[in-house]
């Protein structure tokens, strides 16, 4: 049988295809090799303390971090009380025994700007932050470009809300404004007498006594008002100006029973209690807060929205909540304690992995955009949504600064100083934690 000369050449190039194969995976055209993973000699035992995880949240990582490096051990000690870790934390460092990584809050960076040491620009650099995380990131966690921690999740406020009551109620959709938000109160809200409230419409004008996330919730506010919060020069607060007085009228307004929008007051039980028992309708917290409140009550009939924005916001922000991974200065380690810190939270897979465990929205941007678009499960959708437009401010220390916004809104709430005198009392105090935060 003869072939035509079309034939020959298309018989002629499959075959020379199939030798080229053939030599790039024996070996013999260099370079064209599929490469193995790349194996590093190094020994090295990394302390790992976190905060809230499992060591089964990093299983995954600390293997794949193995087959890198394997004469790296990373030993992880979990904790699960925030004040805890704090003050393990800084008492480990100051006596020299702290651990090679470490989780530090989001807004407490510069608390720790002479303890730890931050990733060499050759491993990663800021353009490869702005590439692959939201830009909060960049914000909290990196101080005169250099970076300093890196997350695997962000978390940010929501509203929760009841459906069942919002049907009893005849409400269709949740507020999308804080106009909408007080419109929907007295629709809600049902009291026995002026002052007894038997079914609040939203845990919202307390202080952290009743309402879980108020100092949180009250930074939103300011944020959102336009507040500065602190000055340029970071030794000063500004939650006295007219933005935050504005801010502050508006959240404890809602205690207020002489208002119509009195929904709370700080005599009511704890909110997360109240809203498992339905006696609330609305509350402001995190995607973390989630599986307590179906612990409480399995059979709420629950749902997530997006946080209320002024009517008149040009651009939407909720508030950001999240921890990130750090190297201690004191680490003999410290090259490869920033390898594994990268290798999990830029390797899509390792991230990907620990969100799965942790049920966490995770940081990346790539697993953000697939979060935010599966509409099979909207309330994860929110939270990815919104790690895009979420805003937070350098607390320096926010346990300390939680307190101090708490017994500001106590101050007003109990009538004992009026919202300017609390926040100049506020002003002063935070003053001082930015005026001794490390150098």
């Amino acid at each position: 049988m003869a072939f035509t000369k079309n034939q020959i050449i298309v018989i002629a190039a499959i075959l020379g295809l199939i030798l080229i194969v053939i030599l790039v995976f024996s070996g013999i055209i260099p370079g064209l090799k599929p490469k193995p993973e790349v194996v590093r000699h190094y020994e090295a035992n990394l302390e790992f303390w976190g905060i809230f995880d499992t060591p089964e949240a990093y299983s995954e990582a600390f293997q794949n971090f193995k087959n890198i490096y394997p004469g790296v051990t990373v030993r992880y000690q979990g904790f699960s009380d925030p004040e805890e870790y704090e003050r393990n934390i800084t008492e480990a460092l100051a006596e020299g025994r702290g651990p090679d990584i470490f989780m530090i809050r989001n807004s407490a960076l510069l608390n720790y700007l002479n303890k730890i040491a931050s990733v060499p620009n050759n491993k990663f650099d800021i353009y490869k932050l702005k590439r692959l995380f939201p830009q909060i990131v960049e914000q909290d966690l990196s101080y005169q470009e250099n970076i300093f921690a890196l997350p695997t999740s962000i978390d940010t406020l929501a509203l929760i809300y009841n459906k069942d009551l919002f049907n009893q109620a005849g409400i269709v959709y949740p507020p999308t404004t804080w106009e909408d938000f007080k419109e929907i109160i007295p629709k809600l809200a049902k009291r026995e007498s002026t002052t007894k409230i038997i079914k609040a419409a939203a845990a919202i004008g307390g202080s952290e006594k009743t309402v879980s996330r108020a100092p949180d919730l009250l930074s939103l506010l300011m944020l959102q008002t336009g507040t500065e919060m602190v000055g340029k020069d970071l030794n000063s607060a500004k939650l006295s100006s007219q933005e935050g007085v504005n801010a502050m009228e508006f959240y404890t307004q809602f205690s207020n029973a002489a208002k119509e929008s009195y929904t709370w007051n700080d005599t009511m039980p704890k909110d997360l209690n109240f809203f498992s028992e339905e006696k609330v309708a609305m509350i402001f917290n995190y995607e973390s807060a989630l599986p307590e409140i179906k612990n409480k009550n399995a059979f709420l009939n629950i749902a997530v929205a997006p946080m209320p924005q002024p009517k008149t916001a040009k651009k939407a922000i909720t508030y950001a909540n999240y921890w990130g991974y750090t190297v201690s200065k004191q680490s003999k380690y410290s090259d490869v304690a920033w390898d594994f810190i990268i290798e999990l939270t830029t390797d899509e897979g390792n991230a990907k992995n620990y969100a799965n465990a942790t049920l966490k929205t995770p940081a990346l941007l790539s697993l953000i955009n697939l979060v935010a678009n599966n509409e099979s499960n909207p309330d994860a959708s929110i939270f990815a949504k919104q790690a895009l437009i979420a805003k937070s401010w350098p607390e320096i220390d926010p346990m300390a600064v939680s307190k101090i916004f708490s017994q500001a809104i106590s101050y007003i709430i109990t009538g004992q100083k009026n919202t300017i005198d609390a926040l100049e009392q506020a002003n002063n105090e935070i003053a001082q934690i930015l005026k001794r935060r490390s150098r």
